[in-house]
């Protein structure tokens, strides 16, 4: 669409869409701007923002593509603009084609990539014809007939017809398994989960049991404690819980180490496949299930502390009995505490400490205790967004002015909304 930017532009106008553009490819590419962001404002990429900010650079792209597109026949010349168009439009397909004798990435993915590939260009080119024709009929239609609507509406068409061409597999979310318990940490294990195979071979995808409200000892996020990753190498016997084609997920794999999974507070496994030496306790559609001996999320001599609370930022805890107690939750820098409504530092010197484990272990002393415990990630601080937020403020103050000052401040302005006086006929 570039290429068809023929006639001369307003840059300084654009320069806006330029910068925001160049910004996104910047991101997108890990350069230095890249790298202050990531290392910088702390959970920058827990979104994935690195690498999809480059649809800033996709859109700023077809905003000046838009810009290429003539305001009337006689404004540029639309049959120069054919070649271009026709000449994209030749190498897309080329491209597509050429892509069927590409090799897979053997260093990478264990898989033989190029049959993949093969079947699904062989599936999508047909439609992606259709589309870019229809593309071509919108630009005709604009260009050289003037037509807005017929050409907007071949251009809903190209849109349509491309996005349906869907090259990864998909389908229907899983039902919920049970009701949401808190004091209940359960692990799924999958069937060979990959981009390239549906869903639906896998027992729960990730993330989908935190909307359920249950909790999974695995999961899917961008940024996760390698204390974390090191644990379920650790329930996967030494292997990286993460399929190949992405590092973000953490799976529990088949013939897990059923010790390793009780020691995590897991006390039920949902299985795609049966495990030996387990007595399954029911079915729910192809996933076995069985019940795993644990102490659960909460170690405590007198088995009386329980979690009455569970949310995104933390947990609640409540005890009669006043002991010592061991919380299935990874000690990591960040955790704060208020013990029966004083705060309490989790350190060695205070009630609320950590003893050479991997988990968060409290002493309750008290008849009756209630603890909350928060997590707030280290370094995080609003001021990051501060600046940003200043120059929102300074951006929109002069659309706050009283519109006589406006137009006081702008004389220009000032002089055109001033109705002209009609002239006396002598």
């Amino acid at each position: 669409g570039l290429c068809m930017l023929g006639r001369r532009q307003n840059w300084k106008q654009l320069s806006p869409i330029l910068a925001v553009g160049a910004a996104g490819l910047l991101l997108a590419l890990g350069t230095p701007l890249a790298k202050l962001l990531y290392f910088g404002i702390p959970g920058f990429a827990s979104t994935g923002s690195p690498g999809r900010a480059a649809i800033l650079f996709v859109m700023g792209a077809c905003v000046l593509a838009a810009m290429a597109v003539p305001r009337s026949n006689e404004e540029s010349d639309s049959n120069a603009k054919a070649y271009p168009y026709f000449g994209l439009l030749a190498a897309a397909l080329l491209t597509i084609l050429a892509s069927t004798q590409l090799g897979s990435l053997k260093g990478w993915i264990e898989i033989d990539l190029a049959p993949i590939i093969a079947r699904r260009t062989t599936e999508a080119l047909p439609l992606l014809i259709i589309a870019l024709l229809a593309a071509a009929g919108a630009w005709y239609l604009w260009a050289k007939k003037g037509w807005l609507a017929a050409g907007t509406a071949c251009a809903l068409v190209a849109h349509l017809v491309a996005v349906q061409t869907q090259f990864l597999p998909f389908s229907a979310p899983p039902k919920p398994f049970t009701e949401p318990d808190p004091n209940t940490r359960v692990a799924f294990i999958n069937q060979g989960w990959d981009f390239f195979n549906p869903p639906l071979s896998g027992v729960m995808p990730p993330n989908f049991a935190t909307i359920m409200r249950m909790q999974d000892v695995g999961g899917y996020d961008s940024l996760m404690a390698a204390t974390s990753v090191e644990m379920l190498k650790e329930i996967n016997g030494g292997n990286d819980p993460a399929p190949p084609t992405n590092g973000n997920m953490m799976f529990v794999k088949r013939d897990p180490d059923l010790q390793a999974l009780a020691d995590a507070g897991v006390t039920r496994i949902y299985s795609k496949f049966a495990i030996e030496g387990m007595e399954e306790i029911d079915t729910i559609g192809d996933a076995h299930v069985y019940a795993l001996p644990s102490l659960g999320l909460v170690d405590s001599p007198l088995k009386d502390a329980r979690i009455t609370r569970l949310d995104t930022e933390g947990f609640q805890v409540s005890t009669v009995g006043g002991e010592p107690a061991q919380l299935k939750f990874r000690h990591l820098p960040g955790w704060e505490a208020v013990v029966t409504g004083k705060n309490f530092p989790i350190s060695n010197e205070q009630k609320v400490q950590v003893i050479g484990s991997p988990w968060i272990e409290v002493d309750l002393s008290g008849a009756m205790v209630v603890a909350d415990f928060k997590y707030v990630p280290p370094g995080f601080l609003p001021w990051p967004w501060l600046p940003a937020l200043l120059a929102v403020l300074a951006a929109i103050a002069p659309l706050t002015r009283p519109k006589s000052q406006q137009l006081t401040e702008n004389p220009v302005e000032s002089k055109q909304a001033e109705p002209e006086e009609p002239q006396k006929e002598e």
